[in-house]
């Protein structure tokens, strides 16, 4: 095309055709490009997901375990204050009839003096 400065002049069918071209494959160009910069992106951001999912799995992972360390070890506190608290009932318990035997056996001395045991 010829290098025309002047805009009213005329352009032929050819000369525009050809400055469309141009322009044409100038547009296919520069989205082609934008294409594989979005195509890089998306691939970057897809790596960065997979690594916070990775590091998300490992963190809930990690919490989990010392979730459940925790509550093994408060577990077995309430279990063993609930074993020491039945045990001090079943002490007391007992301590009421420590002496049972000792007063069957007059009991039964009393009552029946003359059989043999």
């Amino acid at each position: 095309m010829t290098n025309v400065t002047e805009m009213s002049a005329p352009v032929t069918r050819g000369e525009l055709r050809e400055e469309l071209g141009q322009l044409t494959q100038t547009l296919v160009s520069r989205i082609e490009a934008g294409e594989q910069r979005l195509d890089k992106r998306i691939d970057d951001v897809g790596k960065e997901i997979n690594e916070a999912e990775k590091r998300l799995g490992q963190f809930l992972s990690d919490m989990e375990n010392r979730l459940g360390d925790r509550l093994s070890a408060q577990l077995a506190k309430h279990a063993q204050a609930h074993h020491d608290d039945l045990m001090s009932m079943l002490s007391k318990f007992e301590e009421k009839y420590a002496d049972l035997p000792g007063r069957v056996t007059r009991l039964e001395g009393a009552v029946f003096p003359s059989e043999q045991r």
